[in-house]
């Protein structure tokens, strides 16, 4: 186990402290993505929408539904919550890899903050005009946070593993 404190040497103090600040950073833009009201939200995924119907899906216009366009919106706009955590929570699990190594301890430490910022972000929305508070969306932030942490320790083994049979022959 990797002490945390002094025996940190400089470059990963630096590389903790890095993941630190992006990882503030990324909470107060998902912070910041809460506090719009439904209809900027709308607005500001509606781009996206239009490219996956567009370009992805390519419906044409006359095939177009309402409720399709509303089921594209709305799995769009959950894929957007599942990807704001899985980055804020793989940021997170970095900042305790740097720090402990361990990948347990990494995936259960992410993941009780992302909880907590999922939790938080979902009563900021109470806040915001046409938005409300959902216990799904922190299931799914959380889902996003769990997959990429679960990927990573896969990664991580992975390697361990790559490692070690190459040292041993």
């Amino acid at each position: 186990m990797r002490s945390s404190g002094p025996s940190l040497t400089k470059k990963r103090t630096a590389i903790f402290w890095v993941l630190i600040a992006l990882s503030l950073a990324w909470t107060a833009f998902i912070f910041s993505n809460s506090l719009k009201c439904a209809d900027d939200s709308l607005i500001q995924s509606g781009g996206f929408v239009d490219f996956v119907i567009d370009s992805i899906l390519r419906v044409p216009d006359e095939k177009m539904t309402v409720d399709f366009a509303a089921s594209v919106t709305n799995f769009v706009r959950k894929l957007a919550h599942f990807t704001e955590f899985a980055i804020l929570s793989s940021l997170l699990f970095f900042v305790f890899f740097v720090r402990y190594e361990k990948k347990a301890r990494c995936f259960a430490f992410s993941m009780v903050i992302t909880f907590f910022v999922a939790l938080t972000d979902e009563i900021l929305q109470n806040f915001s005009v046409g938005r409300a508070c959902r216990f799904t969306d922190v299931l799914i932030d959380c889902s996003g946070g769990a997959f990429t942490c679960a990927a990573f320790c896969i990664i991580l083994f992975a390697f361990e593993s790559f490692k070690k049979r190459h040292t041993t022959d």
